[in-house]
């Protein structure tokens, strides 16, 4: 066992030995009577709590008007939270700005958890640009983050001093990461430079696992800086064009209004099951980065889809260059696949495109592999308006490794190719490009028949293709 800086107390060296330690009780440490009573009384509490690496209990309802836990980095420090019923955290109406309601960053592997029978609510009432960052800086992968309660974070706000703005942040080589029923709702930001999100992940070794995560409204604010919904970033051994280790699983996320991606990935190998996201709110980030979907490191599959978008009175929620997913197929050093399979959209408005491939790194494939398109209230035409997958050609011709494209079991009122390519003028891809387009097909009747499957929407024709493979595509035309 290890010793506190002063040498009394024993810490305990796992996570798992927190947990069987006997807690601390902010009662212990003096009256919760007002919000200047309550911080004072919460942080005396915390910092010893977190110095002996035990669990802090908490129940009831507190009112703060500060930090709750120690502000600077300390070697080993570790939160443990134990939930009690139903636990509620304010911050007062009249407090001044501060950055984080939890904290705690350790040079050191470190592990932290929220565990017991209840839940947990941080209302940051637009005072507070952290409900919750947990992070170690070791440089060996170790240490673990449990929260196994639900717990919701709201009204979190970045002041114009505030460079990352998140309801819940885990940043270090952690071996695990695990989130049951996180949720993150109204974050926004005031300085025009800053990121911000509902939970992110960043740095992370291991593998990350989040069960039912919801994230409403990651509003901008200020500027067009990132406004992500989840956002998991694995650890860079070796820079970029290098691929990131570590792992992400997410069962059933639920994603509204996010007003930038709704998830972001800078990981690669990345599963996300069952994923809802619903949109009626402009969205306002860089055009660029108007996508749900942004695998920005090779690969990423996401599994049964339901996408909605619905009209802002007379306004599309959605920018004129906005994806559903995106594969950036950039990586170098290792072979790339990225899919989206079995997807429903149900929209007001017309998309874009469905998939958008950026492929200029190793040898890569991308896959569209069951959509099915549903025209909501009333819309007619069609709803993809540039492609169901969409591809830069010149790109293709500039790597030397091959570009593998597919697209299958596609259905719904389309008049747009399954596959669109820009900026084709010259060069050889008969090596370089196979394509697959099969049992697609358009339920438009008339002038919203008859387009190819595979098709330039600006530059030249492609004539060759290393492979290329047209099933039977009803409406299109295979040639």
């Amino acid at each position: 066992m290890n010793r506190t800086a002063d040498g009394t107390g024993a810490i305990p060296e796992s996570a798992q030995d927190a947990l069987r330690a006997p807690p601390v009780r902010p009662e212990q440490y003096g009256l919760l009577t007002n919000p200047t009573v309550a911080t004072a009384t919460l942080l005396r509490a915390f910092t010893h709590a977190m110095a002996e690496r035990r669990p802090i209990e908490l129940s009831g309802h507190y009112t703060i008007n500060g930090p709750i836990t120690p502000l600077a980095a300390i070697n080993g420090i570790e939160l443990h939270l134990r939930l009690r019923g139903r636990v509620t955290i304010t911050v007062d109406a009249g407090a001044r700005a501060f950055q984080r309601v939890f904290f705690a960053e350790s040079a050191t592997v470190t592990s932290h958890s929220i565990t017991g029978d209840g839940t947990l609510t941080i209302d940051c009432n637009d005072k507070v640009a952290a409900g919750i960052w947990l992070r170690h800086n070791a440089a060996q992968m170790g240490g673990s983050i449990l929260i196994d309660r639900p717990v919701t974070v709201r009204n979190v706000h970045g002041s114009a001093v505030d460079d990352t703005v998140s309801g819940i942040i885990v940043s270090g080589r952690f071996a695990t990461v695990v989130m049951r029923s996180p949720t993150v709702e109204d974050v926004t930001r005031d300085k025009a430079a800053a990121e911000c999100s509902g939970i992110c992940t960043s740095r992370v070794e291991g593998a990350v696992e989040l069960y039912s995560p919801t994230v409403r409204r990651i509003r901008i604010g200020a500027g067009t800086a990132d406004a992500d919904g989840i956002k998991c970033f694995g650890h860079q051994a070796t820079p970029f064009p290098a691929r990131a280790r570590g792992s992400v699983r997410i069962y059933d996320p639920t994603f509204e209004d996010c007003q930038g991606r709704s998830y972001k990935d800078q990981c690669g190998d990345t599963i996300i099951y069952r994923p809802v996201v619903r949109r009626n709110a402009r969205v306002l980030i860089a055009a660029a980065n108007a996508l749900e979907f942004d695998f920005q490191c090779g690969g990423g599959l996401v599994l049964d889809a339901q996408v909605e978008y619905y009209r802002n009175g007379a306004t599309s929620p959605l920018a004129t260059s906005h994806s559903v997913v995106a594969f950036q197929q950039l990586i170098s050093d290792a072979e790339l696949y990225g899919a989206i399979r079995n997807s429903t959209i149900i929209s007001d408005v017309e998309i874009p495109r469905f998939a958008l491939v950026e492929a200029s790194g190793a040898a890569s494939t991308s896959e569209v592999d069951g959509l099915t398109l549903i025209p909501a209230n009333g819309f007619s035409g069609s709803l993809l308006g540039r492609g169901v997958m969409e591809f830069n050609a010149a790109k293709v011709v500039a790597k030397s490794t091959e570009t593998i494209l597919a697209v299958r079991n596609v259905s719904g009122p389309i008049a747009s190719p399954c596959i669109a390519y820009t900026s084709y003028t010259r060069g050889d891809l008969s090596q370089k490009l196979s394509v697959e387009v099969d049992n697609c097909s358009t339920t438009l009747p008339g002038p919203g028949r008859g387009l190819r499957a595979i098709s330039g929407i600006s530059g030249n024709q492609i004539m060759a293709f290393r492979a290329f493979r047209l099933g039977r595509n009803p409406g299109f035309r295979n040639e």
